[in-house]
């Protein structure tokens, strides 16, 4: 029902966005998609900017036409396609292995092995997931002010920390690890989304070409949810077996993101989808990428920041010449 009634008000909601402008472009209504770019990008509708946009818009469509063949994916070549594929599946893989789907499906579980009571175990675990319902609006608000690869990495340092701590160890006579691991586990619920509810799905559709996006959007799902079965299927086996010492597997994958993503992961916002292209084609290799994508960045920002200054200068300019024919008719 709830899902339902989501998807009527997105629904009606639609109707109110604009159309995108590499659509526009693709159909020959150039003029609209220079609207759309300049109400995007807060621009002059005639400006350089505008046009600049547009430009590369044409440029991509006109490669996005050519047929691209499905093994192309799995090759490196001047798109760098097999890279920009590793990082979304990586992303993916990441989202599920780094210990969220151990919260999810075994919340209640997880509880248990700390030495608490069944009875208290379901409850904490009920509220954890609602704390985890609640932080998944953080994404909204940091994603675009913060960048993906800052969300990523932040979201990995407190999951590592979290999980970490949630491996204490528990006695019958000592229960105080036991409380501390409950604050952790919500510590966990909330630093998880910030990164991985939303920026993990984000991130894999943008570094991917126009081209090759739905066969590697499924591809990257499919690493999502076959890493998902895996975590189900051998957490109750790592329970047993390991107990406590369970928890630092996930945290140690969880702390295996920072690195990767601090040296493979080229930022995107900001970037637009034909930047982002151009950047892994200008990129002479895979440790570079991330390097050239901040000075595209630092560089696209330059450029706004000028045509921004230009418009005011022209608005100012044309300010003073209407108070100057004003006082001459005076």
């Amino acid at each position: 029902m709830t899902t339902g009634i989501l998807a009527i008000v997105v629904m009606i909601f639609t109707f109110s966005f604009p159309e995108s402008p590499r659509w526009l472009a693709l159909q020959g209504r150039y003029d609209e998609a220079r609207q759309v770019i300049a109400l995007v990008d807060d621009v002059d509708v005639n400006s350089e900017h505008t046009e600049f946009v547009l430009a590369s818009i044409t440029s991509m469509n006109d490669m996005s036409a050519e047929k691209a063949s499905l093994g192309s994916l799995f090759k490196y070549g001047e798109e760098k396609m097999v890279y920009r594929l590793l990082l979304a599946c990586a992303t993916q893989l990441f989202s599920q292995m780094s210990g969220s789907a151990l919260i999810t499906y075994y919340s209640s579980q997880l509880f248990s092995t700390i030495g608490l009571s069944p009875s208290l175990s379901k409850v904490l675990g009920a509220t954890d997931l609602t704390f985890k319902f609640i932080c998944c609006a953080i994404p909204f608000f940091t994603i675009e002010k913060f960048g993906r690869r800052k969300l990523l990495m932040t979201a990995a340092s407190g999951m590592s920390f979290a999980l970490a701590i949630c491996g204490s160890q528990v006695t019958e006579d000592n229960l105080v690890p036991a409380y501390v691991a409950i604050a952790f586990a919500f510590i966990f619920v909330a630093f998880y989304p910030i990164g991985f509810l939303g920026v993990n799905f984000l991130y894999s559709q943008e570094v991917i070409t126009t081209r090759y996006r739905a066969p590697a959007s499924g591809v990257s799902t499919a690493v999502h949810w076959l890493s998902a079965f895996v975590v189900a299927l051998t957490t109750p086996i790592g329970f047993t077996s390991l107990g406590w010492k369970f928890y630092l597997v996930w945290g140690s994958v969880a702390l295996s993101i920072i690195p990767s993503v601090y040296f493979f992961y080229p930022e995107t916002t900001d970037l637009s989808v034909e930047e982002i292209d151009q950047m892994f084609i200008d990129s002479p290799g895979v440790l570079s990428t991330v390097r050239l994508a901040a000075q595209r960045r630092k560089e696209k920002a330059q450029a706004k920041q000028e045509s921004v200054e230009q418009l005011n200068n022209a608005k100012k300019a044309e300010e003073q010449y209407e108070q100057a024919l004003v006082e001459s008719r005076i």
